[in-house]
């Protein structure tokens, strides 16, 4: 296999280790842009696929509390969460109400913990379990819905209830749902 182990300059624009290496403009630059976990897939293969694994464990997990912070994540009553920060981190809970400041009031999954308890919105993800039917909020696959197939890690597969094909999202980009997405009834002028 070859390989540019030395920065390379072509037309304008120098590439690294497959990577084009570009300064913009801050105000060029779009901050609220949301990969889809294909992106994120292609991105981590590869960084392994140059030798840069250790470094894309710490990239992977950056570039997750960006999408993070800039999709912001809707909660409602009945969402189940999971904690990711604090004294309670990976304990599952049931939102009851979510406060006009973010803050939410949960009922935990434990049996020890039997009083709602209040967590900031940045201490939860989503949490959705197998069979779950879900719609997705955002993203390529808007407004369709389907059953979970399969969870890993932050990408949840779908199979779509529309195109009976599995899906890849994120939890943010999703909610549960009890009605199915119907198909387009038009095409073109005809009804």
């Amino acid at each position: 296999a070859y390989r540019i182990s030395q920065p390379r300059e072509y037309s304008m624009f120098r590439f690294e280790d497959g990577f084009m290496i570009r300064t913009v403009k801050l105000a060029h630059v779009v901050t609220d842009a949301s990969p889809t976990a294909d992106e994120v897939e292609i991105f981590r293969s590869m960084l392994a696929s140059v030798g840069k694994e250790g470094e894309s464990a710490a990239l992977l997990q950056g570039m997750e509390r960006a999408v993070r912070s800039a999709v912001q994540t809707t909660y409602v009553a009945g969402d189940k969460v999971r904690v990711i920060e604090g004294d309670m981190s990976s304990l599952a809970c049931t939102v009851l109400r979510v406060h006009p400041d973010g803050a939410l009031t949960c009922l935990p999954h434990h049996e020890a913990l039997t009083e709602p308890i209040e967590l900031k919105a940045s201490q939860v993800v989503k949490h959705f379990g197998l069979g779950d039917h879900c719609q997705v909020l955002r993203g390529q696959y808007a407004g369709e819905t389907g059953l979970i197939v399969k969870v890993e890690n932050d990408t949840i597969t779908l199979f779509s209830d529309l195109s009976k094909h599995e899906i890849e999202v994120r939890p943010a980009d999703l909610t549960e749902a009890a009605e199915v997405s119907a198909g387009r009834e038009t095409l073109g002028a005809y009804a």
